[in-house]
């Protein structure tokens, strides 16, 4: 099978699963307007799978608490060997669980209900949990850095029990090759509101200033097409329906094209310059990186849809 006709395939899988088509006809009911009380359990996210009760998850919080105290004092014999490396980083992947554990609960119930003060708080405190754990671990890498790549992959072949680890340390190795020098981080930090500036002004025209058109649908219900309504009725099973809130939509945009590409200039430019500060040779090659793909692999992508269009249409 050649490259085009497995990236074929791979788009329509993405647009299957991703709802982009609508595979399954008629058979899933639209939930938008019901209280979630009334969903049927199997569209439902099983929270007792991760926790009981709120009381559980607070009383693993005092637990995980517990592991960071533990991971301290592990952490001060950690060298970069199987005999004392071993059970750190066994520990180190298990506190790690419980810590993602947390996060995940607490942000799944609070995008169940955003308007609760409660599950809110819980988020916070995930969010402060997932954060500390991960700056504990920046000494670590420096640690890993030092032995080095070449030593690494030594003790890789010595030590069978440490291949579970290999490609998150070697993963060190990869990023330190874009990581920035004391003084670029700085002041990177300090430029990170700037940069931020035009991608939080987007979201204020889109949330807010940007005035809301509506449309009558064809069963003649009138939908406000705010940026949260667009992307609730924009993939809509009726085709008339759905051109009509496309149309209607992005005509009102227009009104503010010339701003709006202004916006994503200066978002753009902060994505290159965020780049070349990483030693990346595009914003591209930086966000594929993530992903572990090469920037063509996307490029390639783009081409073989433009190519292929009315087979996905």
């Amino acid at each position: 099978m050649n490259l085009d006709v497995k990236m074929i395939f791979f788009v329509l899988f993405c647009l299957l699963t991703s709802g982009t088509v609508n595979w399954a006809g008629d058979s899933v009911p639209d939930y938008h307007d019901l209280d979630r009380r009334q969903v049927a359990d199997c569209f439902k996210w099983r929270m007792k799978d991760l926790y009981g009760s709120i009381n559980e998850w607070k009383a693993h919080k005092v637990e995980v608490l517990k592991r960071f105290r533990q991971l301290k004092a592990l952490k001060k014999n950690w060298k970069a060997t199987a005999g004392k490396g071993l059970p750190f980083l066994q520990y180190l992947s298990s506190t790690e669980r419980s810590v993602l554990r947390l996060y995940a609960y607490a942000e799944l119930q609070n995008h169940v209900n955003m308007e609760d003060a409660g599950f809110q708080r819980l988020y916070a405190e995930a969010s402060t949990l997932l954060g500390q754990f991960y700056g504990d671990l920046a000494d670590i890498k420096a640690e890993v850095l030092i032995v080095g790549k070449t030593e690494w992959l030594k003790l890789f072949k010595l030590h069978p029990e440490l291949e579970p680890w290999k490609n998150r340390i070697l993963d060190i190795f990869a990023r330190d090759a874009h990581s920035l020098s004391p003084d670029l981080k700085a002041l990177s930090t300090d430029l990170a509101p700037l940069f931020r500036l035009p991608e939080k002004a987007m979201r204020a025209l889109l949330d807010v200033d940007l005035p809301t058109p509506e449309v009558t649908l064809s069963d003649g219900k009138r939908v406000k097409l705010s940026y949260t309504g667009f992307r609730r009725y924009y993939n809509c099973r009726n085709d008339q329906d759905r051109i009509r809130i496309h149309r209607r939509y992005y005509q009102n945009m227009a009104r503010f094209q010339t701003l709006i590409a202004t916006l994503f200039h200066g978002g753009i430019s902060s994505h290159v310059i965020d780049a070349s500060q990483h030693n990346f040779a595009s914003s591209l090659e930086m966000r594929m990186f993530d992903e572990n793909k090469k920037a063509s692999d996307f490029k390639t992508a783009i081409r073989i849809v433009k190519t292929h269009l009315p087979l996905f249409h």
